[in-house]
């Protein structure tokens, strides 16, 4: 029989640490705490670099487990699918939201007009009547 040199198996069915995402987290962690600790930068610039770092860093993370050969290529895809499509949903969701919530809104207006207009109708009929039968 025939084994398979460790030249040929490579680093198949060995899991090694995970550097990249790691670092990547630690750099991030790292970077918002610092800038939050200056005191001289502007409220508004903390909050963007704030938002900008960590956001940066998923990209980074994604695109290492978009080319990472440790996980199958369906796995990979599958990864990458969820990440880019279920913020999509939840803004989608949060959208069509704040959109009935302005259409009740304006709703209430509507409905609110129709009872002012229909309180001054009764006060001009009250005053036609008066004036008719009187």
């Amino acid at each position: 029989m025939h084994e398979p040199s460790k030249k040929t198996m490579g680093n198949v069915g060995r899991r090694r640490f995970p550097w990249i995402p790691a670092a990547t987290v630690s750099l991030v962690m790292a970077g918002v705490a610092w800038v939050q600790l200056q005191p001289e930068l502007e409220r508004n610039l903390k909050a963007w670099v704030t938002a900008a770092l960590p956001l940066l860093g998923g990209l980074v993370v994604l695109g290492w487990f978009a080319l990472s050969r440790r996980f199958a290529a369906r796995v990979r895809w599958a990864g990458v699918v969820v990440v880019l499509v279920v913020p999509q949903v939840a803004i989608v969701k949060e959208v069509r939201q704040v959109v009935l919530v302005v259409v009740m809104m304006l709703a209430l207006a509507v409905v609110v007009q129709v009872v002012e207009d229909l309180m001054d109708l009764h006060l001009v009929l009250e005053d036609l009547v008066e004036m008719v039968f009187h």
